[in-house]
Order: structure tokens, then C-alpha cells, then sequence
């Protein structure tokens, strides 16, 4: 056996300075830190020729360009020397559980654009090393915007076993990056490091999945949030470890350079097949309302993109590349991870909400100016007083639109598209209208029956004769939550206290033949609460709108539907994905859709539950329940316990609001289009009213669409640095499909394959060209 002495192995000492932007804090003491820690990192650097300082985050690196330039041209000159290492490439370390897909897209676009521009960095290694968990799409996300290599901290080793500090982190469509975590933590103390180095020494000798042994290892250090990063202290230290006999090489050194060093090393790294959850679950229901303008601010942004680049591409007009960056960028920031987890004080919100309604203008104006446009141009002489309905997503659809409150109609809409109809011929229905009491909703494919504290005590689709629940379903749940606002050491909210209660009788709000609307009213202690429900006479969706008044503390309120199938499964929408997982109550994150699918007499079968701005779910065995809120204290971390003579202000007291829906089918979860039905909850067509008129455009026209359903495009934009059209989709369900792209107004037409869960971007050039890119809008 070959002896192998200290010095064969080298630990890796990544001095960097933790800094939230935002926590404690608001972002101009953020700023003033960050300026301050960088600073210092500036002084040390010039005081020790091979010191290494690492930093993220380019929203930062952008505070300092405007703010501090000489401390920009000093950062500036230690890039170009080497010793400052850029590592992130995004433009914050969000949450990498709530933002949608194509958020994380756009930290890596606007992240990676920024660092190349202004410091001339192609930045390789994804960092997030304080985010509370990591979804499985960002191994495929990484790849495809040019990061090889992955750093994170959460879940820690008591939350989630990993075979090695250094693996294969494999995505849930198959893409590999490899992976790190340090022991111990991401930052130290001011002064001795022994206790660190000995702990990645003995993680390091310890490791025995790797073969050949394992070498290297990074070991993480430097005070931060306010701490001034890596002290002459901590670089003494590292100077004397270094040249003790009885350690490792101990040597300054940056991550990029430990996986370069590792990977020329042959070793066959374990393979994690996984997303990297679970920490802090509060975390994805804390402070509805940063929630709520996340998911607004998204899809408006996406939205107001689609129209705006068609509008370009088919009238010339001006695509509004600089004000949309400059939104998405605000909303970037805001999912920074203590301030989209809800996890910042109180008026640090203040500033946020501020920057999401600057987006959300921003969006709305766009879209306006740009169906008001279009509407221009087109052809409604057909009708004497027209209306058009633009559909802003990429596949047609078939909704009642409503032309004003008195007028209804069902309208059939082409794929990023419209259609005109004249208000005064409206079309009628085939359907079979709605019926409706205080204790019932039908129409021909559903019959809903509630309790009159607005429980639902029957479902049944009519389709199949299947009653969908197996006990009461919309039962809002008290639950107690001592846990803080993190709701660290939770793995589920079981605690039950109460449920809401009738507060008055219920009441038909609204009734027509294609649409009825009952309203319940409830309460609880000191809460109350309304909640309207809506059915269509064309759509087996029951639709749900919560208002409520919550004034509960330590409280958690949880809506809930037990499903009438056996042998569950459940699916939950996750970015640019879904995943399926043990029905066993723990909290989890999820998107705009989970399902509950089973086995009912033989056959297949499901119940999905839609929404428009929650993130927090569980199913216990045919169980599926979301969380509405949850109400601990702003910015409160254990251990602490509340000082009784302390006034505290506690998370979302007062008005919240929330829509969600049911939706039965029959079949496997994949053959629901519950993609297609997510997006579309979240994205209602727009009503533009016009004048009857020429105009060069059809009265009826689709502008791009993909196939089959379970192919959804997401983005249609202006590439970055051209005028040609960038096209982004994703298969929704797992499943290898033969796709085809249409734009139909410009008779172009492509088919492609998609694998399971694959994103794919691509770029159109005014003559048709189709060219695939990366995720950073290069062609490959």
C-alpha cells in the first residue's frame, strides 16, 4: 500500500464575504456594505501577491460600477491580474425553489451578459451557496448557459445525505454539473482557521466514494453580512497551516481552479440524481404578497415580451429591449433569497414592492401600447362594433371572455393570436349553461356540491360518473406554526387547532348561461373570509377566489382536498418541470399546479389543483393541500425565542387573496395538458375594445404555436444582440416527443425532437432561418 503523506492532499481556501443585499437590512445599507467588504477585499489583495477573493452576484458588481468607481477600477484590475474570482454568473443568488423556469434563465442571461461586458469574464461556476434548497431543473439550466460547475451549501448533511462532498449532480432531464459542498459553512470567523482546515482535512481523507482518493477540497472563509470578509487574521493563518508538516497543502485558491484540478484528476465522482431539497419549508408560503408580485410580475413580463417582439417582427415597431431588461432585472434582485422566502424585515419590503410595481408598468404598458398597435392594423370591418381578444399563449384556447360585466361570450382563440367578434352579434353557446343554487354548480361535465360553510362535498365528473372526493374538500385548516419565519426544523404542518366556520348564508352572486358564481363567508377566531366559486358552461374547472382577512399569529391556514383514488401519486409542477413524490405530508415546493393521481375501480384517474401565487403544498396519502399563509414574525431565526416584553410585527396580517381551481381527468396526470392549464389559469386572454375598420392584418390569425400539448413555448422575444426572434420551449411531461413549430402568419414550420423535461431555445432570423441556441441566445 502506498503511504500518502499530508502534503499529497491540498485543501482549498475560497476566501470570499457572504453578503445579503438585502435581509436585515434595506438595500442602501446592503449597498454601502457590500461597497465597504469589497473594499477590504481590495486592501488584502494588495497586501498579499496570492491572496484570491471570490465574489457573486452581478446586481452587486452593477452598485459598485455606479457608486464606487475606484473601487471599480481596483476590481477591475485584481479581474484582469487573477486574484479577484467572479463566481455565480447570475445577477443575484436567488431562491432556487419559487421563481418560474425562465426566471432562472434570465439571472444566467442578464448574470453572465453583465460580467462578460464589463470585466470580460465568461463566468463557469454557478453559486448559491446560501439559497434554501435547489430545484431539479438548474443541472439542465446550468449547462445550457455555459456553467460547468455547481456550489451550494442547503440542504445540509442532517437534511439530505450526499455519498461525497464533491458529485455529479444530475437534473431531472438528464443533465449533469459537477457539484460541491463544503463542510462546515460558507463563511468563518475574524481570526483562526484550525478548526475549518481540520474539518475539510478530515472530510477530505474521509471520503471513500471517490476512486481514485480524492485530493482536494474547498474550504470556505471570511466573516460576512457586515463582517468585512477575510481578515490578516484569517490569511496568517492560512500562511502558517500551510507550512505545517503535519497538514495538507493549504493554498489560496478560487473554486474554478478546484474543479479544473479535480476533474484532470480521473476520479469517478457518485452520481445524484435528485433535486437538493429539503431547508427552511416556511419558506415557500412566507408573505403572500412578495409571493403574489412574483408570479404577476413573471408572467406580465413574458407576456408583454411575446407581443411586443410580434409587433416588431409584423409592423416594424420598436421592441422595447431596454425598458423589458430593465424590469426583468428588478424582478431578478427581488428573488434574491431573504427577500422572495419572505424572509426580510418588514420595510425592507417597502423598497420591493416599489421595484415590482415599477415592472409590472413597465409590462402593462407594453402590452397596451402593443395590442393597441396591432388592434390598429387590423381588419375588424367585419363587425359593427368590434372586439378583440388577444390570446397572449402559444396555443389556441377555448374561454368565456367577458365583454363587459353584463356581456359574456365564448371565444375561440388562435395561438398568440386574436380574433375579432362583434359585440353585437356575440356568439352563441352550444353548451348547456350552468346551474346553480346557494348549495350547487353544473354544467354538462361537472357537478359541484358545497356545504354552506363552503366546503365541497361532492365533485363528480360527469364524464366518467366518478365521484372525485372522498371526504370534504375546500376545508380550510387552522394549523398552529410556532416555527419561525424560515420554519426551520419543519418538515410538515400537521398541528390542527380549528377550521374556518359559516359566518353568513351563502349566496349566487352571478348566474347567465355560460358562467355562475357562488359566494360563502367564513371565519375563524379573529379572521374572516370570502370565497367566491365560478363554473363555466364550457370547462370542467371549478374556479376558486379566496379573500381573506387574516389576523392570526404562529398560525398556518391550509385549503385541502382528499381525492377518491387509491394507490396515489403525486405530481408537482416544479421550474421547467415536474416531479413526483412520496405522498407522505411533507411540505413542498411547487409551482402553478400539483396533482393527485390514483387508481378508482380499475382505472386511472386525477384531481389537479391550480393556482395563481402560491408555492407551499403536501399530500398525505390521497390528501393534497395548499398553503394559503402563514403568520410568524418579520425576519425572526431560531433559536431565539420571543421576548414577551417586545412588540414584533408579524407576517401577513390583513388582506390576502388568492384564485386556485380543481380540475378532473381521467388518465394518467400526463394526458391532462396540465402545463397547458397552469399557464393558462395564470394568463386570462386580453379584451381590447376597436374601432370597425381596414386594416392589413386578418380579423383572425395565429402567430406561433408548438405540438403536441405537452410542448409549451414559454418565450418569444428579441434575441439580445439582433433583431431575430428568440423561441424558447420545454416538454412538460417526461416524455421523448416529435415536436413541431409553427409560426403560421409567416408560413414557417419546423419539427424537432424534445427529450423528457428538455428545454430548447431557438432564433429566427427575418428570412425564416431556425437556428438552436444556448440558453445565452448562442447558436450552437
Amino acid at each position: 500500500m502506498t503511504f500518502i503523506g499530508p502534503k499529497q492532499f491540498c485543501i482549498h481556501m475560497i476566501g470570499n464575504a457572504h453578503l445579503d443585499p438585502v435581509w436585515l437590512w434595506d438595500w442602501r445599507e446592503g449597498r454601502d456594505e457590500a461597497i465597504r467588504t469589497c473594499w477590504a477585499a481590495v486592501e488584502r489583495l494588495g497586501e498579499t501577491e496570492d491572496y484570491v477573493f471570490t465574489r457573486s452576484s452581478a446586481a452587486v458588481y452593477e452598485w459598485i460600477e455606479e457608486s464606487a468607481p475606484e473601487l471599480w477600477a481596483a476590481i477591475q484590475h485584481y479581474v484582469a491580474k487573477g486574484q479577484w474570482n467572479i463566481v455565480g454568473g447570475w445577477w443575484v443568488q436567488p431562491d432556487c425553489n419559487i421563481p418560474c423556469g425562465e426566471s432562472f434563465v434570465r439571472q444566467a442571461l442578464y448574470g453572465k451578459r453583465y460580467f462578460q461586458e464589463k470585466l470580460g469574464v465568461d463566468v463557469g461556476v454557478g453559486y448559491n451557496v446560501d439559497s434554501f434548497g435547489h430545484a431539479g431543473c438548474l443541472p439542465q439550466i446550468l449547462k445550457k448557459a455555459g456553467f460547468d460547475y455547481y456550489v451550494h451549501c442547503r440542504p445540509e448533511p442532517k437534511e439530505k445525505y450526499l455519498p461525497s462532498p464533491i458529485y455529479w449532480w444530475q437534473g431531472i432531464d438528464g443533465s449533469r454539473v459537477l457539484t460541491f459542498r463544503p463542510s462546515g459553512y460558507y463563511v468563518s470567523g475574524p481570526g483562526n482557521l484550525d478548526g475549518k482546515i481540520y474539518l475539510a482535512f478530515y472530510t477530505l481523507t474521509s471520503c471513500t466514494t471517490a476512486e481514485p482518493q480524492l485530493r482536494d477540497i474547498m474550504c470556505f472563509y471570511g466573516p460576512g453580512d457586515h463582517g468585512g470578509g477575510p481578515t490578516r487574521e484569517n490569511i496568517a493563518a492560512i500562511k502558517a497551516a500551510d507550512a505545517n508538516p503535519q497538514l495538507p497543502a493549504v493554498k489560496f485558491s478560487s473554486c474554478e481552479r478546484f474543479f479544473k484540478t479535480v476533474s484532470r484528476q480521473g476520479i469517478d465522482f457518485p452520481v445524484v440524481a435528485d433535486e437538493l431539497q429539503h431547508h427552511s419549508v416556511g419558506c415557500y408560503t412566507s408573505l403572500s404578497m412578495v409571493k403574489r408580485y412574483n408570479r404577476r410580475c413573471e408572467m406580465a413580463l413574458m407576456t408583454a415580451e411575446r407581443f411586443s417582439a410580434l409587433a416588431q417582427r409584423m409592423l416594424g415597431r420598436k421592441y422595447r429591449a431596454r425598458e423589458l431588461s430593465k424590469a426583468w432585472r428588478k424582478v431578478l434582485f427581488n428573488q434574491f433569497h431573504d427577500i422572495l422566502p419572505g424572509t426580510s424585515i418588514a420595510r425592507a419590503y417597502e423598497d420591493v414592492y416599489a421595484w415590482y410595481e415599477q415592472a409590472l408598468r413597465i409590462a402593462e404598458e407594453t402590452t397596451s401600447a402593443t395590442v393597441y398597435a396591432l388592434a390598429t392594423d387590423i381588419d375588424t370591418s367585419g363587425a359593427a362594433d368590434p372586439v378583440v381578444v388577444f390570446n397572449p399563449l402559444c396555443w389556441p384556447r377555448r374561454e368565456v371572455v367577458h365583454a363587459s360585466a353584463n356581456e359574456s361570450f365564448v371565444a375561440d382563440l388562435p395561438a398568440l393570436g386574436w380574433c375579432v367578434y362583434d359585440r353585437s352579434a356575440l356568439p352563441v353557446s352550444s353548451a348547456g349553461g350552468v346551474g346553480a343554487s346557494t348549495g350547487h354548480l353544473e354544467n354538462e361535465l361537472v357537478r359541484a356540491e358545497f356545504g354552506v360553510d363552503g366546503t365541497l362535498t361532492s365533485l363528480q365528473d360527469k364524464r366518467t360518473g366518478v365521484e372525485m372526493l372522498s371526504d370534504l374538500g375546500n376545508r380550510f385548516i387552522v394549523i398552529n406554526d410556532p416555527s419561525d419565519t424560515w420554519g426551520h426544523g419543519v418538515d410538515s404542518y400537521r398541528d390542527e387547532i380549528g377550521v374556518f366556520s359559516v359566518a353568513q348564508q351563502p349566496q349566487v352572486i352571478h348566474e347567465s348561461p355560460l358562467q355562475a358564481t357562488l359566494r360563502f363567508h367564513l371565519h375563524w377566531d379573529n379572521s374572516t373570509a370570502t370565497v367566491d366559486v365560478t363554473l363555466t358552461a364550457i370547462s370542467p374547472r371549478l374556479d376558486f377566489e379566496l379573500n381573506l382577512d387574516w389576523h392570526q399569529h404562529n398560525q398556518l391556514l391550509k385549503v385541502a382536498f382528499p381525492v377518491n383514488i387509491d394507490e396515489p401519486q403525486a405530481v408537482y409542477e416544479t421550474p421547467y418541470a415536474a416531479i413526483t413524490r412520496h405522498p407522505n405530508g411533507h411540505e413542498e415546493p411547487g409551482q402553478r399546479w400539483i396533482d393527485v393521481s390514483g387508481q378508482h375501480k380499475g382505472s386511472t384517474m386525477g384531481l389537479a389543483l391550480l393556482n395563481d401565487c402560491k408555492y407551499g403544498f403536501d399530500v398525505l396519502d390521497n390528501e393534497m393541500r395548499m398553503t394559503v399563509t402563514r403568520s410568524p414574525i418579520y425576519a425572526f431565526h431560531t433559536p431565539a425565542g420571543p421576548d414577551p416584553n417586545k412588540h414584533y410585527e408579524y407576517i401577513d396580517q390583513g388582506q390576502i387573496s388568492v384564485k386556485y381551481a380543481l380540475l378532473a381527468h381521467a388518465g394518467p396526470w400526463q394526458q391532462a395538458d396540465l402545463a397547458r392549464e397552469g399557464w393558462a389559469f395564470n394568463n386570462p386572454p386580453i379584451v381590447h375594445w376597436e374601432s370597425s375598420h381596414s386594416g392589413k392584418l386578418l380579423a383572425q390569425t395565429a402567430l406561433c404555436t408548438a405540438e403536441p400539448a405537452n410542448i409549451v413555448i414559454t418565450v418569444v422575444k428579441q434575441a439580445e444582440d439582433s433583431n431575430d426572434l428568440v423561441l424558447r420551449l420545454y416538454e412538460t411531461t417526461g416524455q421523448a416527443t416529435q415536436a413541431q413549430l409553427v409560426l403560421p402568419a409567416e408560413q414557417h414550420c419546423w419539427d424537432f425532437i424534445l427529450q423528457p423535461f428538455e428545454i430548447k431555445t431557438f432564433k429566427v432570423s427575418s428570412t425564416g432561418e431556425l437556428k438552436e441556441a444556448d440558453l445565452l441566445e448562442r447558436p450552437y
